[in-house]
């Protein structure tokens, strides 16, 4: 199993890509957590807001059960950018004067971040960029429609340069197809260490940290 997940892995170059961005992503994260699961974490969190398995943490929570909890402050910063830029993506001209104040929300995340962090600041004048909310419907829909976009990519750009994420992956449907079969053997197979009776500790060592790792090039 695990070497058919190693084929599934380098079937595709930008599926590769990925999974290098996943474990050179996970390598940064301060925690305690198994390495295993935090890279089942960041899998699940750079997929499209709309797939299936966008921000699932089933996985992560099997490998290591911390994951249930409250998350590190820098995993759970990760997490809520990722949100912040869904709702940002998804928003329409219509709809913005009803969103507007759960974008202010979402951008809320001083309280993970240290006060002298710069990320603080720039997220500050972000914020400042966006229209009153209590203007006219009329007026906020003008305001999307002339500066969504690039107000958009602006954050998009600072969650890339300052977090490593929020990058558009431009995954094709066969693409995610191959995601999901290699989530699905990777779920499987850890489902098979779990209930296994008969593999030593060496070897479920050995096999949970190649999970959502490349090949080794030796």
């Amino acid at each position: 199993m695990q070497q058919k997940i190693y084929q599934l892995s380098v079937t595709d170059e930008t599926l590769k890509c990925f999974l290098h961005w996943v474990e050179q992503k996970s390598s940064t994260a301060n925690s305690t957590y198994h390495p295993a699961a935090v890279r089942a974490f960041y899998f699940t969190l750079a997929l499209p807001s709309h797939y299936s398995l966008s921000r699932n943490q089933t996985l992560a929570i099997s490998l290591d059960s911390h994951f249930s909890g409250n998350l590190s402050n820098d995993l759970a910063l990760d997490l809520a950018l990722t949100h912040t830029l869904a709702v940002a993506l998804a928003l329409t001209p219509e709809i913005f004067a009803k969103r507007v104040s759960a974008l202010n929300v979402a951008l809320d995340v001083n309280y993970l971040l240290p006060e002298d962090s710069s990320l603080v600041q720039l997220l500050q004048i972000l914020k400042q960029e966006l229209p009153d909310k209590t203007q006219e419907r009329r007026v906020l829909k003008i305001w999307w429609q002339t500066h969504g976009q690039s107000w958009t990519q602006k954050l998009q750009d600072l969650l890339a340069t300052h977090c490593q994420i929020g990058y558009n992956w431009r995954f094709t449907e066969e693409q995610l197809q191959l995601i999901q079969q290699y989530w699905d053997a990777n779920s499987l197979l850890v489902y098979g260490l779990n209930v296994a009776s008969n593999i030593t500790p060496q070897l479920r060592t050995s096999i949970e940290q190649s999970l959502f790792l490349l090949p080794s090039q030796d």
